[in-house]
């Protein structure tokens, strides 16, 4: 039976839980209506049931009940208020752009009210599309709308009941995924005989970075909505303990193994370098194999060919060595390769381990979630937003515009269904100028498909319950799709929403071409608000975020250096300073990324960029690496002769760092020669603490680099 109950969760995924809520809630919705005689109300209840679904977030029962209870008062709010004024255009077009800018603002306040907010945006636009004239309860849609957010609502729950550990279980999953998906890049630069060139790998290595960063948060915040109140659960313990072990995981193999490029040609007819590169790969995949065991629920069990690989990697150490084949800075660098590839081992290994019951409860232990609660500060995260340089608040106003002129459209043209002019204009005005001409490409192709392939079923006159079938069916592949490919996410939609106004009594026929013109002039109003209101070219801002990413690296190295000087612990103002450093360089990552989708708009800024983003890693590699000499503490300790070069120069190099980002000269090249002596004369001084100070040594030379690029930026 556990083994049945272990299969089926390991289906019910986050996504599949939300397609079953979606299937189970609109056949409720549909076809309680159909027995009833009152399939031409049923579209309202429909669209409920997926503003629900689109502002479903959380993994935690009592959060579930309270953001279903708020998302209700704003969907009650938004509706009511939009039948109130829809058929006075001169108090509905202001009232719904006002809703638009508040609405976008509350984003502010984390993901979970920005998709109750998206979602009640959609509220008003579905409130206008179904309106009917002549009903006798004037509120009937917002009713029959509320009906089917619920009906959504009491079926997700009843789903999530079943396994509420899963989505934080797939989360951590999807983390360890990630970070055997960067560890197998890593490994490819260890490969000499692959033609991809070196700023080709950095660029995919940023890529993967960015999505374990996505992932750690993801997994961050399941975590927090669980601890608050669940801190002493045994199982919630487990996960929070694998939580921890996967950041460390991930620290080491975010260590600088960069410079090993600098002697790859000396090492090509070595057998090491290929031992190294299989090692690694093995490790990459061995992290996802453990992912999908994590997800399936199932014993963890460690590649016994990891261990013989690391075996005949010290044998083939210790025969070059022996030989001499080896000079004594390639020996030191692939020494520290080696150690820190069984660094990473040891902690996969712990995870092999069955971790006990009796585990000690973490009530001090904190996460840092951006969730925001308390009026206070919810006034002042939106308050902080409010400005020009807030792509938050660009978008709030350019969406505002947008919803003015496309609500303006239909009592100026007189158009009869010209609201879906302004549902495809939200749809698919994005943040920024990439992601929206993306979007809107995928948004008119899968229409225009939709429609064809919507005709082609209404002219095949099936009865009403296959019909019926359909929009469920049709509706749920949606939601599957909406992530994955949005062209195949609006196609399905389409088809969907042809088959219900054919219910309704209006001829899908008849909406068809209007379909088709709508979604092209939406997407032409949202292409030119990206491209002329407050455009993304504009508003870039590299020396901002030279200096974010650079001040929060730099406080992720002083508490690296405070615990390997004081005494190593993974304290949260560690982990947060850890989190920070990594997340600042991975927005930095995405906004070069998005100018390169834009070269000509771009162009004059783009090689600077480049060139800033591979100081940022380089910069933030070599910490992580001091980072990982954390457990070494021991070792360190007993050295007193390294202890006396390392702190004073750790120390001295922080200033410089600070004053480079500012364009300032300062005495790096002294600090930096003197590191470069130290390395090439002391010969007490283990392969470890060298690694060390390798480490200052390369953060030193990048001090220059930083000081002209801060010049170049002004």
């Amino acid at each position: 039976m556990k083994a049945l109950f272990n299969t089926i969760s390991s289906y019910l995924t986050d996504e599949i839980q939300r397609v079953c809520s979606v299937f189970l809630s609109i056949n409720i919705s549909i076809f309680s209506f159909w027995f009833l005689g009152h399939l031409d109300i049923s579209m309202a209840a429909t669209l409920g049931a997926i503003a629900a679904a689109l502002s479903d977030h959380s993994n935690r029962i009592s959060l579930r009940i309270k953001n279903m209870s708020i998302m209700l008062v704003f969907f009650t709010i938004v509706g009511i208020t939009s039948q109130i004024f829809l058929q006075n255009y001169l108090i509905f077009i202001p009232l719904i752009t006002i809703f638009t800018f508040v609405l976008v603002m509350f984003s502010a306040l984390g993901e979970r009210f920005s998709k109750i907010a998206f979602s009640s945006l959609l509220i008003s636009v579905y409130i206008a599309l179904i309106y009917r004239e002549n009903t006798q309860i004037w509120y009937l849609d917002t009713l029959l709308i509320l009906s089917g957010a619920t009906c959504y609502s009491i079926c997700s729950l009843i789903i999530f009941m079943m396994v509420p550990s899963r989505s934080t279980v797939e989360s951590l999953s999807s983390f360890m995924q990630k970070i055997g998906d960067y560890i197998n890049v890593r490994a490819t630069f260890f490969d000499l005989d692959d033609s991809v060139s070196l700023q080709q790998k950095n660029k995919l290595l940023a890529l993967k970075q960015d999505a374990v960063m996505s992932s750690w948060v993801n997994c961050r915040e399941k975590l927090f909505s669980n601890l608050n109140k669940a801190h002493r659960n045994t199982k919630i313990q487990k996960m929070l303990m694998l939580f921890l072990n996967l950041q460390d995981l991930w620290e080491k193999v975010s260590a600088s193994q960069d410079h090993l490029a600098d002697f790859h040609h000396n090492l090509k007819h070595i057998d090491i370098i290929f031992r190294i590169r299989r090692l690694y790969e093995t490790i990459g995949n061995e992290c996802k194999h453990y992912a999908q065991i994590l997800d399936n629920n199932q014993k963890y069990q460690m590649n016994g060919k990891i261990e013989c690989y690391i075996n005949s990697l010290d044998e083939s150490l210790i025969f070059h060595k022996k030989n001499n084949n080896l000079n004594y800075e390639e020996l030191g660098e692939v020494e520290q390769i080696v150690k820190n590839a069984k660094k990473i081992v040891a902690l996969l290994q712990s995870l092999e381990e069955d971790v006990s019951d009796d585990l000690p409860i973490f009530t001090q232990v904190k996460l840092n979630s951006d969730n925001i609660e308390g009026f206070k500060n919810c006034y002042n995260a939106i308050k902080s937003h409010c400005n020009f340089q807030s792509s938050l608040f660009r978008h709030a106003l350019r969406l505002s515009i947008v919803v003015f002129i496309s609500s303006s459209l239909v009592p100026l043209f007189n158009l009869p269904m010209g609201y879906w002019i302004l549902l495809t204009a939200i749809l698919v005005c994005r943040p920024n100028y990439s992601a929206t001409k993306v979007r809107l490409k995928l948004r008119i192709y899968g229409t225009v498909l939709g429609v064809i392939a919507g005709g082609v079923i209404n002219m095949l006159a099936l009865p009403t319950v296959i019909y019926l079938g359909l929009i469920v069916v049709a509706n749920a592949i949606f939601f599957y799709f909406m992530e994955r490919k949005y062209l195949l996410s609006v196609f399905f939609l389409t088809i969907s929403v042809l088959i219900s106004f054919d219910i309704m009594g209006i001829s899908g026929a008849n909406v068809m071409l209007p379909r088709i013109f709508d979604t092209i002039i939406g997407c032409i109003i949202a292409f030119l608000a990206v491209s002329f209101l407050w455009p993304d070219w504009n508003y870039i801002n590299l020396r901002k975020n030279l200096n974010q990413t650079v001040q929060s690296s730099l406080e992720y190295f002083k508490h690296i250096i405070g615990q390997l000087q004081f005494g190593y612990q993974s304290n949260f103002s560690y982990r947060l300073a850890r989190l920070n450093a990594y997340q600042n360089v991975t927005k930095l990552s995405q906004v070069i990324m998005q100018m390169q989708d834009e070269p000509k708009k771009y162009h004059h800024k783009l090689e600077i960029a480049n060139e800033l983003l591979t100081l940022n890693y380089s910069m933030l590699s070599y910490i992580c690496a001091l980072g990982a000499m954390r457990s070494g503490l021991k070792d360190i300790d007993d050295s007193d002769s390294f202890r006396a070069i390392f702190f004073p120069k750790a120390k001295e190099l922080i200033p410089c760092l600070e004053s480079s980002i500012c364009g300032e000269d300062n005495n790096i090249c002294h600090i930096s020669n003197e590191l470069k002596i130290i390395l090439q004369t002391n010969n007490d001084l283990d392969s470890k603490e060298k690694s060390g100070l390798k480490q200052l040594f390369w953060l030193s030379e990048l001090v220059v680099q930083f000081r002209d690029i801060s010049r170049k930026l002004d």
